[in-house]
């Protein structure tokens, strides 16, 4: 399980900004959705994925416990989840992912290389 403070580490960014740069860098979308509604429509917009400074209080995925970040492609084709869990230690973590999220991110790749940024600092 990947970890990390949620408020932004000083050289490296959120895991979720991470995560949902890839999608959206291919020209695709995202959404966070809990308890099968969602709380963010679709975007593209990476500003609302989670809080992204000091001053940010509870944006995206940090004003939730527990949610699904849906991935979509350019042709808003659901092309994956990730189950996204915030605890109360203020670490986030990804506690699970649709396995067809390989073949769209290369999302074992991702997060691997991010959890190596992340242990170098």
């Amino acid at each position: 399980m990947l970890k990390a403070d949620y408020m932004k580490v000083e050289g490296i960014e959120p895991l979720a900004l991470t995560i949902v740069r890839e999608s959206v860098l291919q020209g695709g979308y995202y959404a966070i959705q809990t308890d099968g509604d969602y709380e963010l429509e679709m975007t593209n917009d990476l500003s609302l994925i989670c809080n992204l400074s000091n001053e940010d209080t509870y944006v995206g995925i940090n004003g939730m416990c527990e949610c699904h970040i849906i991935l979509f492609d350019s042709d808003k084709k659901d092309r994956g989840w990730i189950h996204w869990v915030n605890g109360n230690d203020g670490v986030e973590r990804v506690s699970d992912y649709a396995i067809r999220l390989k073949d769209w991110i290369n999302i074992d790749t991702v997060l691997f290389d991010w959890d190596c940024d992340y242990h170098r600092l």
